[in-house]
């Protein structure tokens, strides 16, 4: 006899059954509208974070014929304008432009569509840009990671951040206060595991195991290894609502301290 998948039991409590996600279906249009509105707002908006930062300058955006193109519309409708200016109108020209087309594409995709579960069962989303926009698009973002987000400059102030937060991360775990009432928080943790997970029992080869047993070793063992208690308690049970923390769950005693 298996140990017993502690998952069925308690299925009511899971946000997956209480609401399932079909992924071999489309989203709600509502939320296909958002993700569209979600990449017109990044491209632009990347894009002039990136002008301002000095990663990309306009020279590589006139590239794009797509972009070149409405720069020689800005400098026409604009004509006199300061440099900074134009930019400024080209990026707010390009998100017009992104969420005309859209909103035409989109109202073209739902012609003869009547009801919800036909947006459901559609073999791609609805909510769309046209096929020229979308190419246009895809070439933007291919040039964006080319251009910004692999920068060196980029990539070298991520690492910083990166080993900024590990410092920091590795001092409040390994905090002699923490690790002190954590040495008490725990065993009240396994212990708080023990009762509910205690009767819940398998014969293997003759021998009775719990589930407590097996959950706690998990837990130790994760512990041992150098994760803190949370991560450690989220990693060995199946129903991560059961438990009480006492002490900080955020020491990490057995972990190695990051030295940067």
């Amino acid at each position: 006899m298996g140990l017993p998948d502690f998952r069925q039991s308690t299925a009511l409590w899971w946000p997956s059954a209480l609401r399932p996600l079909d992924l071999a279906r489309q989203p709600s249009l509502e939320a296909q509208v958002a993700a569209l509105a979600d990449d017109i707002a990044y491209d632009n908006h990347d894009i002039d974070d990136g002008l301002r930062a000095g990663f990309l300058d306009l020279d590589q955006l006139l590239e794009l014929d797509f972009f070149a193109a409405q720069w020689r519309a800005v400098e026409a409708r604009f004509h006199g304008a300061s440099h900074a200016a134009l930019l400024r109108e080209l990026v707010r020209g390009q998100i017009g432009l992104m969420v005309n087309d859209a909103i035409e594409a989109t109202r073209a995709n739902l012609a003869g569509i009547g009801s919800v579960g036909e947006i459901r069962a559609a073999p791609e989303a609805l909510a769309a840009f046209s096929p020229a926009m979308a190419d246009q698009e895809r070439a933007l973002k291919r040039f964006m990671y080319a251009n910004l987000y692999h920068h060196k400059r980029q990539a070298q102030t991520a690492e910083r951040a990166r080993s900024v937060i590990a410092r920091l991360y590795a001092a409040y775990h390994q905090d002699a206060r923490n690790k002190a009432t954590h040495f008490v928080g725990v065993p009240m943790i396994v212990f708080s595991l023990l009762i509910p997970f205690g009767w819940l029992r398998a014969d293997v080869g003759g021998i009775t195991i719990s589930a407590a047993l097996v959950i706690s070793s998990v837990l130790l063992l994760y512990y041992l290894a150098g994760s803190t208690a949370l991560e450690a308690y989220w990693k060995s049970v199946a129903w991560p609502q059961q438990g009480v923390f006492v002490g900080e769950p955020l020491a990490a005693p057995f972990s190695r301290v990051v030295k940067r």
